[in-house]
């Protein structure tokens, strides 16, 4: 999530100024001067196709924030609780398998 708002600091730092909280600014904000070009270097893209996504987001900016806001409604919601109790289900058969290859490698 870090690394997805460096980017958007540079292809749309109002947008990212307005939703990114305090604690963000602390840790990272050194960070947010990057260029496009080494946007670009990073993700082995063009500086083109960072400008046009910068654009994008520009020229898009209520559909962008719209999508933003859902997934940010998305996380804060949580999974259903049926995925939660697969999720700790799925973590306790993990740690059995890792006791039982320890034990077994003794």
């Amino acid at each position: 999530m870090h690394y997805a708002l460096n980017q958007l600091s540079e292809a749309a730092p109002q947008w990212v100024q307005e939703r990114a909280p305090l604690e963000w600014y602390e840790r990272y904000g050194s960070r947010a001067g990057r260029t496009r070009d080494w946007t670009a270097a990073m993700l082995n893209l063009s500086s083109d196709q960072v400008q046009t996504a910068m654009d994008y987001i520009h020229d898009h900016d209520t559909q962008v924030n719209t999508e933003y806001d859902a997934i940010m409604t998305r996380i804060r919601k949580g999974n259903p609780i049926e995925v939660e109790a697969q999720l700790r289900a799925n973590r306790e058969k993990v740690k059995a398998r890792l006791a039982d290859q320890e034990t077994t490698s003794r």
